[in-house]
């Protein structure tokens, strides 16, 4: 098992044992907006991509009813690339995949527990930080002058579930899993030519949060 992996599930569990011992008490739904943290891992599907994990904000906007409805997210995410050249494979840089997304799904709400699951997808804004190191490995293996590594938009698609508990009427505790699509196009130019390949930065997400009702 990955350190990411291990790592996600310790943070399942976690949850998981908050809402098992939680004590009986009022739901929080007359939230209107609550904040709080959450824990992310990402594990990614393509063999050039690398995962990554971290601390970030979580939000609660007020509470869905049983039933189907529109969604939103955002899941923005960065992953070191990997490239084979002239036979060793090198860090060129790190992609930065932003996506504004909306979508539909369906929510079941029962007594302080919420479950949904949703397909969302929209355009992502997407970025390259080179690696200074790129451009020597280029020069020294192939022969390359003047490398530079640039990244195009592109659509992102992710079918997620979610569970939402209600500990109590200000605490809320949330765990997530998702599958993110995006295949941004890396273009490479230098003094030999320009190149463009298909980057394959689709994630596996997984995340757990605890919210407090800020009103």
């Amino acid at each position: 098992m990955s350190v990411h992996a291990a790592r996600a599930r310790n943070a399942f569990l976690a949850i998981t044992a908050t809402i098992l011992f939680a004590p009986a008490a009022r739901a929080q739904d007359d939230n209107t907006l609550a904040l709080g943290v959450s824990y992310t891992a990402r594990a990614a599907d393509g063999s050039g991509a690398h995962g990554s994990e971290g601390v970030g904000v979580a939000w609660r906007f007020r509470h869905s009813d049983t039933g189907w409805g529109w969604t939103g997210g955002l899941g923005w995410f960065a992953s070191d690339i990997d490239r084979s050249v002239g036979g060793q494979t090198i860090e060129i840089g790190e992609v930065h995949v932003r996506p504004l997304m909306a979508g539909y799904g369906y929510t079941h709400s029962f007594g302080r527990t919420s479950w949904s699951a949703e397909l969302i997808g929209g355009y992502a804004f997407v970025s390259f930080d080179q690696r200074a190191s790129a451009s020597d490995v280029y020069r020294d293996r192939i022969g390359a002058q003047a490398v530079t590594l640039h990244t195009s938009n592109t659509f992102a698609v992710r079918p997620q579930t979610s569970v939402w508990f209600d500990v109590s009427k200000r605490f809320g505790v949330n765990v997530s899993a998702g599958y993110v699509v995006a295949r941004p196009q890396l273009t490479i130019r230098s003094s030999l030519g320009e190149e463009s390949v298909r980057l394959h930065a689709d994630m596996v997400v997984v995340s757990a949060g605890i919210v407090y009702k800020v009103f």
